[in-house]
């Protein structure tokens, strides 16, 4: 049994979306533009369920800009753990991927939310220290020949 999907927009643009939820959470002084899908198969739809994750991936636009953001919850009967939790973040640069698995779906859920909140943060940290080895190496450079090192 597959329930559809839900749009969620967190922005100034919610007039474009189908669904429209008031999320308390949003920081009015940025002006993007989050869409937050949550698909779900072989589950019952949970409102408290669904306006948490929400409000966690709100908590990770202000690390990075987030235009969609796709949440996949499923239950498998066959399968131990039994709750499985992809999350997609499409942002501009480079996309996010995460999944989490575990006997109760806030578990998986927060083992992906976990997991793609490093991956942000590390592929921020990353930029942040190439910026400072470049502005390093400039300032080296010149006192540098090609012959070798100046006495």
């Amino acid at each position: 049994m597959s329930i559809p999907s839900r749009r969620i927009c967190v922005g100034p643009l919610k007039s474009q979306c189908s669904h429209e939820y008031n999320l308390k959470k949003f920081n009015k002084e940025k002006a993007t533009m989050m869409q937050i899908e949550i698909t779900q198969k072989n589950m019952i739809s949970l409102e408290t369920l669904e306006e948490w994750m929400q409000g966690q991936m709100i908590s990770l636009s202000a690390l990075r800009q987030i235009d969609v953001a796709r949440v996949h919850l499923s239950w498998s009967i066959n399968e131990s753990p039994a709750f499985k939790v992809e999350i997609h973040l499409v942002t501009p640069g480079p996309d996010f991927h995460s999944m989490g698995c575990d006997h109760t779906i806030v578990a998986a859920f927060t083992k992906a939310f976990d997991s793609i909140e490093s991956k942000i943060l590390h592929a921020t940290q990353g930029r942040k220290k190439n910026a400072r080895n470049k502005l390093i190496f400039r300032v080296r450079s010149p006192a540098v020949s090609r012959s070798g090192p100046m006495r």
